[in-house]
């Protein structure tokens, strides 16, 4: 049986292509430029951005950019909304010409993330429709619940950390890992 998969919501479509244009016309990494955003109810709070350290010669993760941004922000505000697991982070890589592209996140944003108590959800983009075990294992120790974003031919379809497919239509999800193809992402 074969299911259609139904568009990600507009709030969170219009925040990625947000996204895309600001890693597009922010980041001064070469190549694969990054944004991110921690959400509120699908809003966004703060932004981040790849970009090289002026003190060094590394560079910074945007996820690690706009957790900073964000704690910076809260503690402007003096806010304890950081206690409640409420925030979702979304991330974003694109090409110069535009094109999105696997934001997959390293080791370092994956402990970052972990860190960062309060965030409930993480998107990113990917071209790669299979959830590699040592991302799903990271993101399943502690509890937070994985959505990868498809950006394929225009539709959307998330994977979840469990490792099942699930459809916006609110289809149960599969028991095992799925490996997708684009005729499934039509």
């Amino acid at each position: 049986m074969m299911s259609t998969a139904t568009p990600l919501h507009p709030d969170l479509l219009s925040i990625a292509l947000t996204l895309r244009d600001l890693a597009n016309t922010s980041s001064d990494i070469r190549k694969g430029k990054h944004a991110a955003a921690v959400l509120y109810k699908r809003k966004i709070i703060t932004t981040g951005i790849s970009h090289t350290s002026t003190t060094t010669s590394s560079s910074t993760h945007a996820e690690v950019d706009v957790l900073s941004n964000f704690e910076k922000l809260m503690t402007k505000r003096g806010s304890l909304l950081t206690t409640r697991k409420k925030f979702d982070l979304m991330v974003i890589r694109c090409n110069k010409v535009g094109q999105i592209l696997n934001s997959e996140p390293c080791m370092e944003c994956v402990e970052a993330s972990k860190a960062a108590t309060f965030i409930r959800k993480v998107y990113y983009t990917t071209t790669i429709p299979t959830l590699p075990t040592r991302f799903e294992t990271g993101f399943e120790v502690f509890g937070c619940r994985l959505k990868r974003v498809f950006f394929e031919k225009h539709k959307l379809k998330t994977k979840w950390s469990g490792g099942g497919t699930v459809w916006w239509d609110g289809t149960k999800p599969c028991s095992k890992a799925v490996y997708v193809d684009e005729q499934h992402l039509l």
